[in-house]
């Protein structure tokens, strides 16, 4: 996937934008653009962007960060030439479906654009609540758009409802690392670093980590030394580096069960044994926000949580955060897979269709604040991270992870089986995962209705 999704960059970095609109001569540099196709005049119109989550929220905030300006001034030349403004609006993520759903049944507009996870668009795209985006162009031009996740979610006929969402790298499955504590445990942040860069990460060297970094006073556990694999949406990071997916695509394009592979069983056999070791915060408890908490607060070492929320994660600590990747199964694997839930982009409400003139200025001005730069993609991660980051060798982790061709996504959520997913398989694989249910018993109770579900989705592909 992550090898298609650059191969594809490469192929149209340098233009991104809608040819009989912007007509603009590098959409993924310097923002640079050619003015000689008319613009419609919006009168002075604010087109309303409704976003979730602070990383998609302050992409169009001026701001010191050097790659905030850049699609800052996106947006300020388009408002300049559409006579617009543009506004956003930050909402919980569990607002965005109920929003759009409240305003369809109300024949209003939820807003101009929504700037959502890839999961929640599906789902709102099979409701008829988003506009197919093909209608606004002809053939030739709706080849030259772009979306990130364009082999999850293009159709097979080749349209397609998403523009790419570029600002941060969809990994998210990085294990922060409380670096004082380590270095007060005896731990070689450095040497480990390295040990990472040679291929040396494994997930039995990283319990030898956590036992090592654990404070444990009379019987007490003060400082776990890691978080054990969680379940829910979360569990396929954990999953990834064994081969191991709920849902598997086969040669035809469509899916099959992955509960009961060997892969899976796999991956269940060594996650289940973080959770029952000492020095792993396991899951009975609380989930991510309570790692994140614990983490903040000194009492977890190190927990997983996405790259993205690198600046925010390591500007908050008080101490110093290092990154690792998610460990490999075995150090004879080849590389590190890493993995993300889902990716950022933004689509336009159907009701914005109404009038198409205006739907076709706001994909333009979407398509052109949002595309790539163009710069090498090692280099605009190096400048990234580097900025917060003086280790040379914790910033060739994070380039690494993101340049990655083991990268992979967790497909039950882009196929929008989520809540299927949830309701037939959720509680079974955490109490296999908790070793309260065995693998077997608990893959052979719910493997049969899961399928059905997926010959169900199979059949809607047809």
């Amino acid at each position: 996937m992550k090898k298609k999704i650059r191969t594809l960059m490469a192929l149209i970095l340098s233009m991104l934008c809608i040819l009989s609109l912007v007509g603009c001569n590098n959409a993924g540099g310097t923002g640079d653009k050619d003015d000689s196709a008319e613009a419609i005049d919006l009168g002075g119109r604010e087109i309303n962007l409704v976003a979730w989550g602070d990383g998609v929220f302050s992409l169009l905030e001026n701001s010191d960060d050097e790659l905030t300006q850049t699609y800052y001034a996106r947006k300020q030349e388009m408002e300049e030439k559409y006579n617009c403004t543009i506004v956003t609006k930050k909402v919980g993520a569990s607002e965005i479906l109920p929003g759009l759903r409240a305003a369809e049944m109300a024949d209003t507009v939820y807003a101009d654009a929504v700037a959502m996870r890839t999961a929640w668009a599906k789902s709102a795209y099979d409701e008829g609540l988003l506009l197919e985006l093909g209608q606004l162009f002809d053939e030739d031009e709706v080849n030259n758009f772009y979306s990130l996740g364009v082999d999850c979610l293009k159709q097979d006929d080749g349209s397609f409802y998403t523009i790419s969402f570029y600002k941060e790298n969809p990994v998210e499955n990085i294990y922060y690392f409380n670096i004082d504590h380590f270095e007060n445990q005896g731990i070689d942040v450095d040497a480990l670093y390295q040990e990472v860069l040679d291929g040396k990460w494994t997930f039995e060297r990283m319990t030898e980590i956590a036992e090592q970094a654990m404070v444990e006073k009379n019987g007490v556990v003060e400082v776990y030394g890691a978080q054990a694999a969680l379940s829910g949406d979360s569990f396929g990071h954990y999953l990834a580096p064994f081969g191991a997916q709920a849902m598997i695509k086969n040669e035809d394009g469509t899916y099959s069960s992955g509960l009961k592979t060997d892969n899976m069983k796999r991956a269940f056999e060594t996650l289940t044994g973080t959770i029952q070791n000492d020095a792993y915060w396991g899951n009975a408890g609380g989930g991510w926000e309570t790692c994140s908490q614990m983490f903040q607060a000194g009492t977890l070492a190190m927990y997983t949580d996405s790259l993205a929320g690198y600046v925010t994660i390591t500007q908050n600590a008080p101490f110093e955060v290092g990154v690792l990747p998610m460990p490999k199964a075995s150090e004879e694997d080849a590389d590190y897979t890493y993995s993300a839930m889902t990716l950022n982009v933004v689509a336009i409400p159907a009701a914005v269709g109404k009038d198409k003139e205006v739907a076709q200025a706001i994909a333009d001005m979407l398509a052109y604040i949002y595309a790539p730069l163009e710069e090498d993609a090692s280099a605009t991660l190096e400048r990234k991270y580097g900025m917060y980051c003086s280790n040379e060798k914790q910033v060739e982790i994070i380039v690494n992870a993101g340049l990655s061709d083991n990268f992979v996504f967790t497909n039950y959520l882009f196929t929008g089986l989520k809540s299927n997913y949830d309701n037939i398989c959720g509680s079974t694989m955490k109490s296999i995962l908790q070793g309260t249910t065995s693998f077997r018993a608990g893959t052979d109770a719910i493997d049969e209705a899961w399928q059905s579900i997926i010959d169900e989705y199979n059949d809607s592909l047809k």
